[in-house]
């Protein structure tokens, strides 16, 4: 029993690694040019794949805290892991705009440093999950009480508010897409109770079309030759939208029960799990330096591919080893050492 239960946490282990290297995938996108140039460049039709892939990384993180935090209650424990993650946030966002300003020169003042880090437009997942944590455990006293097809008719209904109308804008208004937290954190809460298995060859099948269609997508919408970013991505770059919502279920379906043999991977992938907030806030901090280095490195498209397997790897490793001496040399002096706990 207790070996089942260590391989299942390295398969959840395993989907949260890839949603934070997702995450500076994501970044590299954002800082190598692609958005600024013709999708009829070499190379552009592949960064396009990978750019919709990446996108999965927020949906991916809001599945697994529904997967993770259902049987939560309104208690002092669950209100508490509130304070290594805010703490992490605050004292990881003071280090970004200081390093910013030490780079570009002065960009922050005083007062809109604040205000970048207290509306959280610094880190915005921080606020959302903020928000999310203090919610949870009144989304579960609504779960608790519902039957099974009431729970699948509430997934659905969320889906046609949240996820459809970025598709379809036509059919259901678009009142209601950013509720599509709320859509995740269910759909993670679904999966934990009812256990999912579909084949692997469906999950993976299903995600390779969507991303081969929604690539289409990208290319039949694009504005002036470049990426249109009102393909899809009306609200939040489209993290809620219904091909990404697709994407990140079949990706989170294909490995959260996956198991991994050898020792020293459950170990590694642990090791990055239990800090992959603290990561993602780093990643801000070492891109700033790393894309400032490279600012005129970009002079064409086919170097987007090559830079990417030594940008986004170097990226990874400094923003983990970051997150560990954080986690075991800053947080023990704002958080009780039984708070130091696995952020999920």
């Amino acid at each position: 029993m207790e070996k089942k239960k260590i391989e299942r946490a390295s398969g959840l282990d395993f989907v949260r690694f890839l949603a934070v290297f997702s995450v500076i995938g994501a970044h590299y996108i954002l800082n190598c040019g692609y958005y600024r140039t013709d999708l009829k460049e070499r190379g552009m039709a592949l960064f396009t794949v990978c750019r919709w892939f990446f996108m999965t990384c927020v949906p991916i993180f809001m599945i697994l805290t529904g997967y993770l935090k259902i049987n939560k209650k309104p208690s002092k424990d669950h209100y508490m892991e509130l304070v290594p993650i805010m703490s992490g946030y605050g004292l990881i966002g003071v280090l970004n705009i200081f390093v910013s300003n030490y780079i570009y020169g002065g960009i922050y003042t005083w007062k809109s440093g604040a205000d970048e880090l207290f509306t959280y437009r610094i880190a915005w997942y921080g606020g959302m999950y903020l928000c999310m944590m203090l919610l949870i455990p009144f989304f579960n006293i609504l779960w608790k009480n519902l039957e099974k097809k009431q729970k699948q008719l509430l997934i659905l209904s969320l889906l046609c508010i949240t996820s459809v109308p970025s598709l379809i804008p036509w059919f259901f208004p678009s009142y209601w897409e950013r509720l599509y937290p709320l859509t995740y954190y269910y759909i993670g809460a679904y999966i934990r109770e009812y256990s999912p298995n579909p084949a692997r060859w469906k999950c993976g099948g299903i995600m390779s079309i969507v991303l081969f269609l929604v690539t289409g997508g990208t290319y039949l919408t694009k504005a002036e030759g470049v990426f249109n970013w009102e393909f899809l991505g009306s609200i939040d770059n489209g993290y809620g939208s219904l091909p990404v919502c697709i994407c990140a279920v079949c990706l989170f379906l294909l490995f959260y029960s996956q198991s991994f043999k050898r020792k020293w991977v459950r170990s590694l992938l642990a090791s990055v799990s239990q800090v992959s907030f603290y990561i993602y806030l780093f990643s801000s901090v070492v891109d700033t330096v790393i894309y400032w280095k490279m600012q005129d490195k970009w002079t064409d498209t086919g170097q987007f591919l090559s830079f990417f397997f030594i940008i986004v790897p170097l990226s990874f490793s400094l923003s983990y080893v970051c997150a560990v001496l954080f986690k075991h040399l800053f947080l023990p002096f704002f958080s009780p050492k039984k708070y130091m706990v696995h952020l999920r």
